[in-house]
C-alpha cells in the first residue's frame, strides 16, 4: 500500500494557533506524506472564491487520501464537493475546535459536505442542532499537546500562581470570563501573588498582588509554567467534555501543578488529586491554591503524575491516531 497522503488545511500563520498547527502537522508527518494549505492567508489576499478555487487546485495536484480541515470559516461546502468529484475516494473531516452556543452557518455548510465533523463537545442540544442542520457523523475529538514545545525548563520556581489566558472584552467576552475575573480578584485579595498572561487584564493589574504579562507563545508559556508553583484554569461547566484543552494539556505537559474549575467528564479523563486538582467554587480554589503553594512535596507529586498522564495519552500523536481511525485509515 502506498504511503498515506494528507492535505492539512488551516490558518497556518495565525499567532494564537501556531502551537496547535505545528503539533498537528508534525504528528501527521510522522505517519503520512503531508501538504498544507493556508486558507486564511489566501482568502485575505485574493478573496473567498479564489481561495476555494486554489484549494480545489491544491487537491487536484496533491491527490490526497484524506483532507483535515481546521477552523476554515472561508471554505465552502461547494468547494469540497468539487474536490470530491475530482477525487471520489477522498475522506474529508472538519475539526471545529471553538465553542459557540448556537449553530454557525459555515460550520454546518462544511459539515454537510464533509464525511465527519469533530468537535470538543460530545453530546447535548448543540450537537443535536448541528445534526439537524445536516452535519454528518459528529464525534468528540479534543485538542492535544506537543511535548517538544511544552516541557519543563530550568527556570526557578519564583511565581506563586499564574493564570494563562485572555480576560476578553466586548463581543469577545464569554460568560465564564466573569468567573476568571472573580477568581483572580479573590486570589489577590487573599494575598496570593498572581501573574496573569494575556489580553484584557489591564484594569485588574492595578491590584498590588497581580502582575500583568502580555500574551506569550509556546516558549514563554513553558517558562511561565516552569516558574509557577500553581497554575489555575477557569472554563465553562455547562458543556459536556468541553474545556480550553490546549491550556490544560500544555500546562500539565510543562510539569506544572494545575488547579482547574470542574467541567463535565473531567473525571473520565483525569483523577482528582492524582493528576491535577479541581474546584467548583472560587473559595475552594483560593484555599487550594494557598495550601499547595506551601506543600511542595504533594504539589510536585501531583504535577509529575499529571505530566506523565498527558505524555502517555494526550499528545497530538495520540489525537492524530484517533483522527485517522475516524477516517477509516487506521
Amino acid at each position: 500500500m502506498s504511503e498515506l497522503r494528507v492535505l492539512y488545511v488551516d490558518a497556518l500563520q495565525a499567532p494564537n494557533a501556531q502551537a496547535n498547527v505545528y503539533g498537528m502537522t508534525s504528528a501527521y508527518k510522522r505517519v503520512a506524506t503531508v501538504d498544507t494549505f493556508d486558507y486564511r492567508t489566501c482568502a485575505a489576499q485574493h478573496g473567498k472564491q479564489i481561495m476555494n478555487d486554489a484549494l480545489i487546485g491544491a487537491a487536484r495536484r496533491f491527490k490526497p487520501d484524506f483532507i483535515h480541515l481546521g477552523k476554515c470559516e472561508s471554505v465552502t461546502g461547494a468547494g469540497l464537493e468539487a474536490i470530491r468529484k475530482l477525487i471520489p475516494d477522498v475522506i474529508i473531516i472538519h475539526f471545529f475546535g471553538d465553542y459557540r452556543d448556537q449553530v454557525i452557518p459555515w460550520v454546518a455548510d462544511i459539515g454537510r459536505a464533509a464525511d465527519r465533523t469533530v468537535m470538543q463537545i460530545d453530546r447535548g442540544p448543540l450537537v443535536e442542532a448541528y445534526e439537524k442542520a445536516g452535519c454528518k457523523n459528529i464525534a468528540f475529538w479534543p485538542a492535544g499537546t506537543d511535548a517538544s514545545l511544552y516541557a519543563p525548563t530550568d527556570a526557578p520556581k519564583d511565581y506563586d500562581a499564574i493564570f494563562m489566558g485572555t480576560l476578553g472584552r466586548g463581543p469577545d467576552r464569554f460568560p465564564w470570563y466573569d468567573g476568571r475575573e472573580q477568581l483572580a480578584g479573590a486570589l489577590a485579595d487573599a494575598n496570593v501573588r498572581l501573574h496573569v498572561f494575556g489580553n484584557g487584564w489591564d484594569a485588574m493589574a492595578r491590584h498590588k498582588n497581580i502582575t500583568h504579562h502580555k500574551y506569550v507563545g509556546s516558549k514563554g508559556f513553558s517558562d511561565a509554567c516552569s516558574r509557577a508553583k500553581v497554575a489555575l484554569g477557569y472554563g465553562t461547566e455547562k458543556v459536556p467534555s468541553y474545556t480550553s484543552w490546549p491550556r490544560v494539556l500544555n500546562t500539565m505537559a510543562c510539569g506544572c501543578f494545575f488547579i482547574t474549575r470542574w467541567f463535565p467528564n473531567i473525571d473520565q479523563i483525569f483523577t482528582n488529586k492524582k493528576h491535577l486538582v479541581w474546584f467548583r467554587f472560587i473559595k475552594q480554589a483560593v484555599n487550594m491554591t494557598k495550601h499547595y503553594i506551601v506543600n511542595d512535596e504533594a504539589r510536585e507529586r501531583i504535577a509529575q503524575a499529571g505530566r506523565q498522564e498527558v505524555l502517555a495519552n494526550h499528545t497530538w500523536d495520540n489525537r492524530i491516531a484517533r483522527m485517522l481511525e475516524y477516517a477509516g485509515l487506521r
